[in-house]
């Protein structure tokens, strides 16, 4: 009953927002991993413009970690190998992004 009370005076629409993040079938859920997608191509294609412009996005991000992680992919791409590290890339950026928001 104490959390029906609390949740009467809360925004509805915006829990809901939140919730569809973390539900997989939601077309939010969707939409935020395709923009990870799409940053990692980026970071991965173009590391050195790409870089800075996620920086500019994300201002908390570890720049020094991050540059290493794209390092790693950029070598796999490079080399025909798959270690994970595009995987950890593409993990860090989620991570990165529930920090920042």
């Amino acid at each position: 009953q104490y959390i029906g009370k609390l949740m009467r005076d809360e925004d509805g629409d915006a829990i809901q927002y939140a919730l569809d993040e973390f539900d997989s079938s939601s077309q939010r859920f969707t939409q935020a991993l395709h923009e990870l997608e799409v940053w990692r191509s980026k970071l991965i294609d173009d590391p050195n413009g790409a870089v800075t412009d996620y920086i500019e996005h994300y201002p908390k991000t570890e720049v020094q970690h991050l540059r290493q992680l794209v390092r790693n992919a950029v070598k796999d791409k490079t080399n025909g190998k798959n270690t994970g590290a595009s995987k950890k890339l593409f993990q860090y950026l989620r991570d990165n992004s529930k920090y920042h928001e």
